[in-house]
């Protein structure tokens, strides 16, 4: 009961975090400023890509490296997707202790998006991470080392599925076999 309680916990932690965040911008080359997002290939992105899409998983528990028994995670990926092919990334986690405590991370990211539907229900999905930043419980640890984003840091998907729930809301399918994710338009 107590597992079940904390991985609620953090799961709704999670929504409400992800509510209260602003996006940080900066340059490619590590300065702040406006939305730059350098020389990163982008198009125009189709309709339905269009948005905020979420993906989110928890955890009942797990035992760490260490040996230690966390009780539970809750994580997930947002991607904010515009009509001109920028956008953002935001990766959260959560991890609960029996304690009480939630530990967050966060790498919030300005990417770029290169997407071409190639039938009616498939899509080859490029994402250009163009800058970054990484956050330990609200703070600024660093800004993520260019050198391990565009191009070496692209998520590339060929042939990711693509359609519409039962409630109406668009997804896409990224990923195969046991490591795949659904995003769902918000």
């Amino acid at each position: 009961m107590k597992k079940t309680t904390i991985v609620a916990k953090a799961i709704l932690l999670l929504f409400m975090s992800y509510s209260a965040i602003s996006f940080a911008s900066c340059k490619k080359d590590g300065g702040t400023g406006g939305k730059d997002f350098g020389s990163a290939p982008r198009k125009e992105v189709p309709e339905p890509f269009v948005g905020e899409f979420m993906y989110v998983t928890s955890t009942g528990g797990y035992v760490d490296q260490y040996g230690h028994q966390i009780p539970g995670v809750a994580q997930g990926v947002t991607y904010h997707i515009n009509k001109n092919g920028t956008g953002t990334s935001l990766y959260l986690a959560k991890t609960g202790s029996y304690s009480g405590a939630v530990t967050t991370d966060e790498i919030r990211s300005n990417c770029t998006f290169e997407i071409t539907t190639t039938s009616e229900n498939r899509a080859n999905i490029i994402i250009h991470f163009v800058s970054g930043k990484n956050y330990h419980n609200g703070v600024l640890l660093h800004d993520i080392d260019a050198s391990k984003l565009y191009p070496n840091g692209d998520a590339v998907y060929d042939s990711a599925e693509y359609g519409t729930n039962d409630q109406g809301q668009t997804y896409f399918i990224v990923g195969t076999g046991n490591n795949t994710a659904q995003f769902t338009k918000q």
